[in-house]
């Protein structure tokens, strides 16, 4: 039998059964699943659970929610004592499903109004989902004048729907499909929504990660990690993959499962390359940016009186929906309201904790472009916005401590 030159460089490295790449809610569940116990994970970050971290205060800097509860993969891990029903359905896109709280300091919403509007702009959607080859936004823009009176009447509060899927979906309406809101998969549930209840953790989406990891038996998961592993290039053999990292270190494996998020697979060579159809859908994925923006406060300074409601959504009075989703404000503009620190977006949500985890803090969501503004500023100055735009509404309200 005549050993070939390969046979002798497999004899001398180490081939692993499996590697899996990143150390998320995907490749945890992946570990916690296969059977066996010879495989290691590659993490980029110094820690595991990707956009699960939750900090010391049991506070959720990344995921933070289970969107819909009906037939949900990760029912198994998860202990519902634990979770916090906040709606029925996508509290995002129906709204009239959820206590929200509506503050607008031109004149008051009421909750009759808030109905209505939701009402109307749920047909409204419906119209927009029908447009083909279109965004969202350009959908918007071909109905209103479809729906003119109705648009004109309420037009003011209905671009706070436009915000609110932006805030659902992380991405700007000049990018977002009207497919969004007409798709088969979501004929068992309601436009934009994954069947069944919406929760949010209690102590934190950490407490998934752990029962991921206490799911996986005799396998001791952590101790399989690697961390700071930077992927760079992974190079298929004819019986193994190598996998090289930014740190110069070579890993071997049989079979390989990749986790990361689309950002960071892009920048992973393959050899051989991708299909052109693979390459192709990868282009395609835009990417979405969620900002949030915790404010803590003294338990005694707490200063909303909403706590019967989970979120409240603030309206800014100097910028409404119309100029900003319509671009109908010039860049001197936005240049000059930046300088000023003044608020460049018309809406916020506020995650109010007070109500769903007894803590007195409150959090702005910012997507997609909203965040983007903000991005580069220091913390003093974006704190200075967000509650320049509280202060339409509690012109008293103390500053966070933190």
């Amino acid at each position: 039998m005549n050993i070939t030159s390969s046979d002798k460089f497999q004899k001398q490295i180490n081939i692993l059964p499996i590697i899996i790449i990143g150390s998320g809610v995907s490749g945890l569940t992946i570990a916690s699943k296969i059977k066996d116990t010879n495989f290691l994970i590659l993490e980029a970050r110094d820690r595991i659970g990707g956009r699960v971290f939750t900090n010391e205060k049991k506070m959720d800097m990344g995921a933070a929610w289970i969107h819909g509860s009906d037939n949900n993969p990760l029912n198994k891990y998860l202990n519902f004592d634990n979770l916090l029903a906040i709606s029925n359905s996508n509290p995002w896109m129906h709204s009239e499903n959820i206590p929200i709280k509506y503050l607008c300091n031109k004149y008051n919403i009421t909750e009759e109004k808030r109905q209505k509007l939701a009402s109307i702009w749920n047909e409204l959607a419906t119209k927009i989902g029908n447009k083909c080859n279109k965004t969202i936004i350009e959908g918007f823009e071909e109905i209103k004048e479809e729906n003119l009176d109705e648009y004109k009447y309420n037009k003011k509060d209905l671009f706070s729907f436009l915000y609110m899927i932006e805030v659902w979906c992380g991405g700007s309406i000049k990018n977002v499909s009207t497919t969004f809101l007409h798709e088969e998969k979501y004929n068992s549930a309601l436009f934009g929504d994954y069947g069944g209840a919406h929760y949010i953790f209690k102590n934190g989406a950490s407490s998934l990660i752990d029962a991921l990891l206490n799911s996986a038996n005799e396998k001791n998961i952590k101790d399989k990690i690697i961390y700071n592993q930077i992927v760079t290039k992974v190079v298929y053999k004819d019986s193994y993959v190598e996998v090289y990292t930014n740190e110069g270190q070579i890993y071997y494996c049989n079979q390989l499962c990749i986790t990361v998020p689309p950002g960071p697979l892009k920048n992973i060579i393959f050899c051989p390359p991708l299909d052109s159809k693979r390459l192709e859908s990868l282009s395609r994925i835009k990417l979405g940016s969620y900002k949030k923006i915790q404010l803590e406060f003294l338990q005694e300074d707490v200063f909303w009186n909403d706590n019967n409601t989970p979120m409240f959504l603030t309206y800014n009075s100097k910028i409404d929906g119309e100029e900003y989703y319509l671009n109908k404000i010039d860049d001197e503009s936005k240049s000059k309201s930046k300088s000023d620190g003044e608020m460049l977006f018309p809406y916020i949500l506020w995650n109010n904790y007070n109500y769903s985890k007894n803590k007195p803090i409150l959090e702005a969501i910012c997507p997609a472009d909203i965040g983007w503004q903000l991005t580069g500023l220091t913390d003093e100055k974006i704190i200075d916005i967000i509650t320049s735009h509280l202060k339409n509404y509690y012109p008293n309200m103390p500053e966070p401590f933190a």
